[in-house]
């Protein structure tokens, strides 16, 4: 199914309208169970949809929030998505919400990987992702160089979280898998700029392998994928 694709006049717009969808889509589900899980990508990009998102009345005590990866770094570094999504959305309304935090202290990355895994099984499928593109077509950690690629795109894999490296990044992190991600109930790509726009051009018109786009394995057969863009 060809992803439905919207184009914003500006990033206010985008960041308005996607918090507006989203905060539907978990009243939604908040009706329908008693646990929503809602997977959130890092760097700067989200930054003023989760400042919008913080702003809405829902019950967020009931909404669980999953980074779509995290460095393996402490919350308080400043490289650290978790950090970011804390800071950023739990406040105002949202302060209630469950962040599942993807770092301890004292578990090495491989560790730490097998313990989130076993707890992240029991929200799954995520009910709500949103999720941005890098201009290499990388999605979450999942770079086109990254060490673990194949395992981390394996639809028929077990594992819902990898540590992976690559030359392209300086630290250790932890992802979800391509599995996890495009079994997410709702699917959101958002993007700016007219890189990334080219490159999911590139990725959406050709047939190369998911090694090469990975962003191509959570579009591939789904019932529906949102890409929300601005330049």
């Amino acid at each position: 199914m060809t992803p439905n694709f919207v184009e914003y006049n500006n990033t206010d717009i985008l960041m308005d309208s996607l918090a507006l969808t989203v905060t539907e889509e978990l009243k939604k589900f908040l009706d329908e169970k008693e646990l929503v899980t809602l997977s959130l990508p890092g760097g700067s990009t989200p930054k003023p949809l989760f400042d919008r998102l913080s702003m809405k009345k829902l019950d967020w005590q009931r909404i669980v929030v999953i980074p779509n990866d995290e460095r393996f770094v402490p919350e308080t570094s400043m490289l650290s998505n978790c950090g970011l999504i804390r800071k950023m959305l739990l406040k105002n309304f949202a302060n209630g919400a469950h962040l599942l935090s993807f770092f301890k202290p004292n578990l090495s990355a491989e560790d730490l990987s097998k313990v989130i895994g076993d707890e992240i099984k029991n929200f799954l499928p995520i009910d709500i992702c949103i999720i941005g593109m890098g201009v290499d077509m990388h999605i979450a950690s999942i770079f086109p160089d990254a060490d673990k690629l194949n395992e981390a795109l394996d639809l028929t894999t077990l594992q819902t979280i990898l540590p992976i490296k690559a030359p392209s990044i300086n630290e250790t992190r932890l992802t979800l898998t391509a599995k996890v991600l495009r079994e997410s109930t709702k699917l959101h790509l958002l993007l700016t700029g007219k890189e990334k726009r080219r490159a999911l051009e590139f990725a959406l018109k050709s047939k190369v392998s998911w090694a090469i786009a990975p962003v191509r394995s959570i579009l591939y057969d789904r019932n529906e994928v949102n890409i929300h863009y601005a330049n």
